[in-house]
């Protein structure tokens, strides 16, 4: 699950990525209201490792990393 705050209206893309960089999936990509959002998604078919997710909003982009276990 991803959590996020966004104090206006925004366009938001929230993109993973395996640790070599490779897209592998979009898991959100449009219009948010203000306020506090959460998307919810399964890695139940992913092996185990680190990934990276990178979330963009408006003119703010940050990229975070996730571990997948058993």
């Amino acid at each position: 699950r991803i959590d996020f705050t966004i104090p206006t209206p925004e366009n938001v893309t929230i993109t993973v990525y395996d640790i070599l960089g490779h897209e592998l999936t979009t898991l959100a990509k449009g219009q948010y209201g203000q306020g506090t959002h959460t998307v919810n998604f399964s890695t139940q078919n992913w092996k185990t490792g680190l990934y990276l997710y990178s979330i963009t909003a408006g003119s703010y982009s940050k990229t975070l990393k996730f571990t997948v276990t058993e």
